[in-house]
């Protein structure tokens, strides 16, 4: 959750709490995310995630699962995800 979330309801999980993400136990490491339609998209034909069966009806569009990272490059590749979801929540998307 974010403190300063300002950004569009399509940018949360949960946007009356300000949750743009969560992370599921250790043990799978994936996580729920938000993201831009065009990104989730992307993310998914690239094989890092699936649409949450939700998506577009009582959630945000571009609401997700990203895969847990297996490595620290997949890491990498995670945090790239959630950053821009991270700043679409705060408004500080350019």
């Amino acid at each position: 959750m974010v403190s300063n979330a300002d950004g569009p309801d399509d940018g949360f999980l949960v946007p009356r709490v300000g949750e743009f993400a969560h992370l599921h136990p250790e043990y799978d490491g994936s996580l729920h995310l938000a993201l831009p339609t065009p990104l989730a998209a992307d993310l998914v034909v690239r094989g890092w995630g699936t649409p949450h069966p939700w998506a577009g009806t009582r959630l945000a569009p571009g609401f997700v699962m990203l895969f847990g990272p297996r490595s620290s490059e997949e890491l990498e590749t995670v945090v790239g995800v959630v950053r821009p979801a991270h700043a679409i929540a705060t408004s500080a998307a350019s």
